[in-house]
């Protein structure tokens, strides 16, 4: 998988302060009264927005299709695909938030990104997405390969699939990239590298069907 970035070669970052996701399971977090705001702010909408449709973007999705959005939480991105005609399906641990997003007119389940193969059927899905979740899982490598596992599982040939997330340094990032290597082509995008607040990293991802099996 090609390493693709707005940096130089040697570019290195690390996220100094705590983060729920350092302490918390996403289950634990979105109990809280911080994490249901977070969840459901007006703030927190445009964001969503804006990296979704990043995401589009880098995707160079031509046509709408059959999307799968792991991360749910409230459904701003899901939102976002299902207004540029996409039908949108979703997943989430936090079963409170998703009842926000059954709310909204959305078929979400209830369960892991690292089950996917166990949730869904092969060839399901034409795009998957996934904003601001991954960074929960911590940079497990183990739980990594099952997420590219399922993600592999679920698309259909051709398939592609992006990941927004936020991880703690570099070297969560490359294990994130050796995850997905053995499966996919693509690469890695960094938005506004050397600026910590506006950062935002990308994994872009396309189904190749000799490279797993």
């Amino acid at each position: 998988m090609n390493y693709r970035k707005k940096a130089s070669d040697d570019f290195r970052f690390s996220v100094k302060s705590e983060r729920p996701e350092d302490t918390m399971t996403p289950e634990e977090f979105y109990q809280t009264e911080d994490g249901q705001h977070h969840a459901t702010t007006s703030g927190m909408r445009r964001v969503q927005t804006l990296l979704a449709k990043r995401l589009e973007e880098l995707l160079e999705i031509t046509q709408p299709g059959k999307h799968l959005e792991l991360g749910i939480s409230a459904g701003f991105s899901a939102e976002y695909f299902q207004e540029k005609g996409h039908k949108v399906e979703g997943i989430d641990v936090a079963e409170n938030i998703l009842e926000i997003t059954k709310e909204k007119g959305f078929k979400a389940n209830v369960g892991d990104m690292r089950d996917l193969k166990n949730i869904y059927k092969e060839g399901e899905f034409d795009t998957v997405s996934s904003i601001s979740a991954l960074q929960w899982l911590k940079g497990d490598a183990k739980d990594l390969k099952k997420v590219a596992e399922g993600i592999y599982h679920v698309l259909k040939p051709n398939g592609k699939a992006g990941i927004q997330f936020y991880p703690k340094d570099n070297i969560e990032l490359d294990t994130v990239k050796k995850a997905f290597a053995d499966h996919f082509d693509g690469g890695v995008v960094i938005d506004n590298p050397e600026n910590p607040r506006k950062r935002r990293i990308y994994v872009i991802l396309k189904k190749n069907k000799f490279k797993y099996h």
